[in-house]
């Protein structure tokens, strides 16, 4: 990670890819090429700092085409990026964390953000296990953005909601384990364009164009195996949605 100021500050966020992961239940399909999803996280998240003054910022869905971590890496590479973020699920940990290695190796002044499901449930794990430098867990949108700002800025990163970080070999909790939006309305609708986005079908009906929305975040039960017995439910109103 540099903190040297850059003439260009692009942003790139990552759907990892699911090769040498885990196979379930909603990977099998995607096998045979069909009922790929619009990532949403990672194009809500590009869509909310193109609006918040970062405009040099994509998205790229490993998945899409099946890509390895190596092929990923020369993707990012590519676009010589100052952030770099990925969204891992536990299904496909083991090639998001793959791709970080070889990320940095290839790019050692590239800041590694790492967010999404798995890290919700393990941060500090997270960070322990891989080259990355910081983990958000939870809501991303308000962390994020305000980290991409410190960096921008060449300010050390401040103690934020949810952001874990690494500072010389030593993982920092923040004062706030979890970040949380609760005004689902302030998030904007995300941006489909910044991908492919008439590739994402159904399962069902493989050969039509399908798109998916949230209305949504949290779950109103307590299960201690799912990363959402922490969050509560939050809803956008009917006129955002």
């Amino acid at each position: 990670m540099s903190t040297d100021r850059r003439d260009s500050f692009g942003i790139l966020l990552v759907q990892p890819p699911r090769r040498e992961g885990v196979e379930c239940l909603f990977t099998f399909h995607k096998n045979e090429g069909i009922g790929h999803k619009p990532p949403l996280g990672i194009l809500t998240l590009a869509t909310h700092l193109i609006r918040q003054g970062f405009p040099d910022t994509g998205c790229l869905d490993a998945q899409l085409d099946d890509l390895t971590p190596e092929e990923v890496v020369e993707r990012i590479a590519a676009t010589d990026p100052a952030v770099v973020g990925l969204s891992v699920w536990t299904d496909f940990w083991f090639p998001a964390r793959r791709t970080v290695g070889l990320l940095r190796q290839r790019l050692p002044a590239c800041t590694i953000i790492l967010g999404g499901p798995h890290c919700l449930v393990y941060p500090r794990e997270t960070l322990e296990a891989c080259e990355a430098d910081y983990v958000v867990a939870g809501d991303g949108e308000g962390t994020l953005l305000e980290l991409v700002r410190d960096l921008h800025d060449c300010r050390p990163a401040r103690d934020l909601p949810g952001l874990w970080r690494k500072e010389n070999g030593v993982i920092r909790e923040p004062a706030v384990p979890i970040a949380v939006v609760d005004d689902l309305d302030a998030i904007p609708v995300p941006d489909r364009t910044l991908l492919p986005y008439r590739r994402y079908n159904s399962v069902l009906n493989p050969g039509e164009f399908e798109t998916t929305m949230i209305s949504s975040r949290g779950c109103p039960n307590r299960c201690v195996f799912c990363k959402m017995h922490a969050q509560k439910v939050h809803a956008c109103s009917a006129e955002h949605f």
